[in-house]
């Protein structure tokens, strides 16, 4: 039996809906990460960002986070 043309789209707009109505819990829990993962870093941030602002010579962004890798 041949399924009707318009129940293939009805259902597909059905899927479409559900799923962006997931969207909003999705990024709320996303964001909430973001700010712990954020509160952790700010310490990291506020040295790294005096350092390149403060250091005598100009400094390069990939030895700064290699070091700071390697002294973890």
């Amino acid at each position: 039996m041949k399924a009707h043309p318009m129940t293939s789209s009805f259902v597909r707009s059905v899927l479409l809906v559900s799923v962006m109505a997931l969207l909003p819990a999705t990024n709320a829990a996303i964001a909430t990460a973001d700010t712990a993962v954020n509160k952790e870093f700010a310490p990291f941030w506020t040295v790294y960002d005096h350092i390149k602002t403060y250091y005598v010579d100009k400094t390069d962004d990939k030895k700064l986070v290699d070091g700071a890798i390697d002294g973890m």
